[in-house]
C-alpha cells in the first residue's frame, strides 16, 4: 500500500507539548477510518520535528478536511456537565465516581478527561472549589467548559461552503487548526513520497522516537 510522510513543522518533539499533541494527533487518526493504521515518527528539520506517516495519498490538506470533519461530529458531552471545572469537591467526587464505575480498559477518554481537569481532593485556597490543572487555561470571570462548548459548536458548521464563499469565520477555522500541526511557515512539502524517504541526507529519522509502529 502507497503510503505518505507529513511533516508537521508545527509539533516540535523537544517542547513536551508538541510532543504530547503528536501522540494525540496519533489517537485521533485511530478513530478516523482514512487514517487508521496511520504512523508517527520524528526527523530533524532544524529541531525534532513530527512526521505523520498516512495511507494512501493523504497529504496535508486532506489531513486537516479530515480533522475539520472529526471535530465537527465529536460530541461534546464531556465538556457539558457545567460551565466550569471550579465546583464543589463532594459534586466532582460523584462525577468521578460515576465515571470511573462507567469507564472500560477500551472507553475511557471521558474519565481520563476528568482525571486531566482536576481531583476533588485538591482545593483552591480561596474559594475551597476543585482547584484545575493546568489544563485549565481561562482566567477571571471566564467560564472554560463554557468556551470549550462555544468553540466546538462554531466548528459544526459547514466549513467547506463557508471557503468557497470566502467567509472570515471558514478561514479562522482553518488556521487554527492549521497552525498548531503545521506552523507559522510550513518549510516541508505537502506530501513527502516515498515513505522513509526522510532518512536520507540531513533528514534524519531516529528509531528511538517511533511511535505507533
Amino acid at each position: 500500500m502507497k503510503r505518505n510522510d507529513i511533516i508537521l513543522t508545527g509539533l516540535i518533539g523537544s517542547n513536551p507539548l508538541g510532543a504530547l499533541s503528536a501522540f494525540g494527533l496519533l489517537r485521533i487518526c485511530d478513530e478516523i477510518p482514512a487514517l487508521k493504521g496511520a504512523r508517527l515518527s520524528w526527523g530533524w528539520y532544524h529541531d525534532w520535528t513530527a512526521v505523520l506517516n498516512t495511507p494512501g495519498d493523504i497529504c496535508k490538506d486532506e489531513l486537516l478536511e479530515l480533522m475539520i470533519a472529526r471535530q465537527q461530529k465529536r460530541s461534546l458531552d464531556i465538556f457539558g456537565w457545567s460551565d466550569d471545572i471550579k465546583v464543589d469537591p463532594k459534586e466532582y467526587h460523584e462525577i468521578l465516581k460515576r465515571q470511573a464505575e462507567a469507564a472500560t480498559l477500551h472507553n475511557r477518554l471521558d474519565v481520563d478527561y476528568f482525571a486531566a481537569f482536576g481531583s476533588d481532593i485538591v482545593t483552591a485556597r480561596s474559594t475551597a472549589d476543585v482547584k484545575p490543572t493546568a489544563f485549565h487555561m481561562t482566567a477571571g470571570r471566564q467560564k472554560f467548559l463554557n468556551s470549550i462548548q462555544k468553540l466546538g459548536n462554531s466548528m459544526k458548521k459547514d466549513t467547506k461552503k463557508s471557503i468557497r464563499r470566502g467567509s472570515v469565520w471558514a478561514l479562522e477555522v482553518c488556521r487554527q487548526i492549521s497552525f498548531p500541526l503545521l506552523g507559522p511557515i510550513d518549510r516541508a512539502p505537502a506530501c513527502v513520497v516515498p515513505s522513509g524517504a526522510h532518512q536520507r541526507g540531513s533528514k534524519v529519522r531516529s528509531r528511538s522516537y517511533l511511535a505507533g509502529h
